[in-house]
C-alpha cells in the first residue's frame, strides 16, 4: 500500500484557497489533486535529507531527528507547492516537450521555419518540479559529505 501524502486534499485546498496562481489546483479533479499530492510528496521524498526518519515504522522520511520539529509543515508546504507545479506542468504540454528535450540535454531545436535555443538558465530543483517547494526545502537537505 502506498504511503499517504504528506498533506491532505482538504488541507491544500485551504492552503491554497485564493491564491492567484491556483487555477490548475482548482480545475483538477479529487482524484488529480490526490495524485499530484502522492506524486509531490514521492519526489519530496528522493531528495537527501539531514537527520533520521523519528521512527523505523513511519511510512514516509518526514518528522526527521536531528533538524527542528516544526519542519514538518515547510515540508507539508513543499508538497502543495509541489502538487500545484505538477498540476500546471500536467496542462501545459508545449512546456513540458520542452522540459523533457532540455533534460535530455538538447540545447536547439527546429521544425521547419521555427527554431529555438536553450540555455541552461533554470535553477536546479533537484528534481522536483517546484523551484519554491525545492527553495524551502533546500536548509534541510545534505549539500556534502558522506551519507551514513
Amino acid at each position: 500500500m502506498e504511503p499517504a501524502p504528506y498533506v491532505t486534499v482538504e488541507d491544500a485546498s485551504a492552503y491554497l484557497a485564493g491564491r492567484p496562481n491556483a487555477k490548475p489546483w482548482d480545475e483538477a479533479t479529487p482524484e488529480g489533486r490526490l495524485g499530484a499530492l502522492s506524486e509531490a510528496s514521492d519526489r519530496i521524498d528522493a531528495l537527501m535529507y539531514k537527520g533520521l526518519p523519528l521512527t523505523t515504522e513511519q511510512e514516509r522520511p518526514w518528522p526527521r531527528s536531528g533538524v527542528d520539529v516544526s519542519s514538518i509543515n515547510v515540508v507539508r508546504r513543499a508538497a502543495i507547492l509541489e502538487a500545484l507545479a505538477l498540476l500546471e506542468a500536467a496542462q501545459d504540454s508545449s512546456g513540458q516537450a520542452r522540459a523533457k528535450l532540455q533534460a535530455q540535454g538538447v540545447k536547439s531545436f527546429s521544425n521547419g521555419p521555427l527554431s529555438e535555443t536553450y540555455e541552461n538558465t533554470r535553477p536546479s530543483s533537484g528534481g522536483l518540479e517546484s523551484a519554491s517547494a525545492y527553495k524551502i526545502l533546500r536548509p534541510y537537505m545534505v549539500t556534502s559529505g558522506r551519507v551514513v
